[in-house]
């Protein structure tokens, strides 16, 4: 499925959920958003996904929103999709392979420490419980470039003949195709905004924060890096174009097996909780 376009994946999705009875899956699917995303995107978060590490907890930024209620996010041209949907600040991912298969699922509450990750397919091994980590910080971490417009641009995607038809074969709307990519300064040019805010640096990401909070204070949640057990986020902050390169913050801590999987057994313990 991998040579499929866009299109073609997403009804091809649709219908293997409707012949497995996921009705209410394929429905959602014909009435999201449908969004192909850059894979330097995806990889650039990747890159600073070390950002938003903090010891054994980690923090998403309050902008690590879908771009749509409800919405699929397919990254480069690989052969499966998100289906992504929001309530309030709550995301939840849902991620669909060949034959309508659910696979994983990741969820996060924005600014907060809130993440977790789930796999339906795989033994839950410490293997795959450190790459289900890296990919539950590096999901919200490439939202938060999708929502930043002065650093990619999403347009129409997909042939017009082919977004007609699949209107008329699974009524999603005409309009309901688009692509993510980076905003080069050519394309700056062509606009009325700056290509470059302050100095021209190459893109990268000043690191949020945690701040002392009490439980009463406003979108304050449990965390034991603070005094009071109580911690607000302040986001980071994206930084340059990547028109101009992208680099790696000197100050990052290496995020290396052990310091995830510390990541991923904090989440556990929490989960347990609850």
């Amino acid at each position: 499925m991998g040579n499929l376009s866009q299109i073609q994946l997403v009804t091809s999705l649709a219908r293997s959920l409707k012949q497995n009875g996921y009705d209410h899956i394929a429905r959602a699917l014909h009435s999201a958003q449908h969004f192909e995303i850059d894979i330097e995107i995806f990889k650039a978060a990747a890159r600073f996904t070390i950002e938003m590490f903090r010891e054994d907890e980690c923090f998403v930024d309050s902008i690590a929103l879908p771009p749509a209620e409800i919405c699929t996010l397919r990254i480069g041209k690989e052969p499966t999709l998100y289906l992504a949907r929001k309530a309030d600040d709550r995301v939840e991912l849902i991620q669909l392979a060949e034959g309508g298969h659910a696979v994983r699922r990741y969820a996060w509450r924005c600014g907060t420490n809130e993440v977790s990750a789930q796999s339906f397919f795989e033994a839950n091994t410490d293997d795959v419980q450190f790459v289900q980590g890296g990919l539950a910080l590096t999901l919200p971490m490439m939202l938060t470039l999708i929502n930043s417009p002065k650093l990619v641009e999403i347009c129409g995607n997909g042939l017009r003949q082919e977004r007609r038809q699949a209107s008329r074969s699974t009524r999603i709307a005409v309009d309901a195709w688009h692509k993510v990519s980076w905003r080069t300064a050519a394309r700056y040019s062509r606009s009325s905004e700056p290509a470059f805010d302050g100095p021209k640096k190459p893109l990268h990401y000043r690191r949020g924060h945690l701040r002392k909070a009490l439980e009463h204070h406003s979108k304050a949640f449990p965390t034991k890096l603070t005094e009071t057990g109580w911690g607000q986020w302040i986001d980071g902050q994206w930084v340059g174009h990547p028109s101009l390169g992208i680099k790696r913050s000197k100050y990052s801590p290496k995020l290396d097996q052990q310091g995830l999987q510390r990541f991923v057994e904090a989440q556990r313990t929490r989960d347990s909780k609850h």
